[in-house]
Order: C-alpha cells, then structure tokens, then sequence
C-alpha cells in the first residue's frame, strides 16, 4: 500500500518506517522491495552519510536510511526527506558553501530502519511532521510477516 502513493499524483509523499528487534532482517525486507535502492548507514550521525552524494534517479528507485540510531535525525532532515517538487535539496551545507551538493528526490521512496533501542521514539507519536499518518507508514517488524 506505502508503495502505491509513488503512483498518485500528490505533492509529498509518506516515508515508511521500520522497527523493530535488532538483527530481525529489517533492512533485507526493506531492499526486497526494490530493484536498485541506494543504502545509506546513518546510525549516529546527525548528518546525511558521504553516500547520499551518490544517489542517481535514473540509477536508484529508492534511499533507505539504514539503522537510524536517534529519530531526531530524521525530524532534522524533514525538509529533505519530503522532497521537494518544484526544487532540488541541498546536503552538506557549509558556511563557505563549497561542500555543498543538492539532489532532486521529489517522489523517491525513502524508508528508515530503526530498532526498537533508537532514541525519541516517541517522536512517532508527538513530533509535528513524525506522528501523522499523511508523511510516515509505521510497520512493526517482524509482524508485518505474520500479517496475510
């Protein structure tokens, strides 16, 4: 169902979320669902990964932030994450400008791992952008193998 939002005609676009147990195959799930997704580790940082400088539209069909340690990267990153339709993102932003680099991710799919030890957890439920519906799918790993 997350995936079928890339099909409608809409301005932004959720990212899917998924928790659970460490070592339980969340990120093997998730890379199943596509054919070419650029894997980013994110873990504690609290900038995007040097790898992001890699993503190619007619190359990846898909970001996944893998192994997100803190919610709060996420919250931070909200501008990019959304994707914007009408512009192209901006990474590594410096003073001087000269890291500096900016990718168009309007309508990319964009999912985030994290374990059920990530830190602000309760972001899902009281951060503005984090806690609705319309800009996250939350999937509670593994019960979404369970489910038929």
């Amino acid at each position: 169902a997350w995936l079928a939002t890339f099909s409608e005609d809409r301005l932004r676009y959720p990212v899917l979320v998924v928790q659970g147990p460490s070592q339980t195959g969340k990120t093997e799930w998730v890379k199943s669902l596509f054919k070419r997704p650029l894997e980013l580790k994110v873990g504690c940082l609290e900038v995007f990964p040097e790898g992001m400088r890699a993503f190619e539209r007619e190359t990846h069909d898909a970001i996944i932030l893998d192994d997100v340690r803190d919610l709060k990267f996420i919250a931070e990153h909200q501008d990019k994450l959304q994707g914007k339709y009408d512009a192209r993102v901006e990474f590594a932003t410096t003073p001087g400008g000269t890291c500096a680099y900016s990718k168009y991710l309007f309508a990319v799919p964009v999912a985030i791992t994290i374990n059920n030890s990530t830190r602000n957890l309760e972001f899902l439920q009281t951060h503005d952008w984090l806690s609705s519906s319309r800009n996250r799918v939350l999937i509670q790993f593994p019960d979404i193998l369970t489910e038929s």
